[in-house]
């Protein structure tokens, strides 16, 4: 199969899915050729490699440290481009702090008839 054939995005990712339950019941169905059936098992296998390296690229960018026991185990795994670094706020980027109010005068004395 051809490079094409990549899982690219979340959405591809849940199509493959989808493709594979739907062909699992072809795969098991009693009727078909041994030739189609083995066919299909190559497709099938490839499409969950395929998703399988597509998870494990995914966990890559929440734990880095598994890179390195993927290549230690000769794991394959797709590269997707580092999610931006958080940058920390600067205090020139920070939003300017509202004005306090001045206080109020109490009301304690409000109903007093004294006035």
């Amino acid at each position: 199969m051809a490079s094409e054939n990549k899982i690219a995005d979340d959405d591809a990712y849940e199509k493959s899915n989808a493709w594979l339950v739907m062909k699992a019941l072809e795969i098991i169905d009693p009727l078909i050729s041994e030739d189609e059936k083995a066919k299909l098992q190559r497709q099938y296998d490839y499409v969950a490699e395929e998703m399988e390296r597509y998870r494990r690229g995914k966990r890559i960018l929440q734990h880095p440290g598994l890179r390195d026991q993927y290549d230690q185990l000769g794991y394959k795994y797709y590269v997707f481009d580092q999610p931006a670094e958080p940058t920390a706020v600067t205090p020139e980027s920070e939003p300017p702090q509202p004005e306090p109010e001045p206080p109020k005068k109490p009301v304690y004395n409000y109903f007093d008839d004294d006035d």
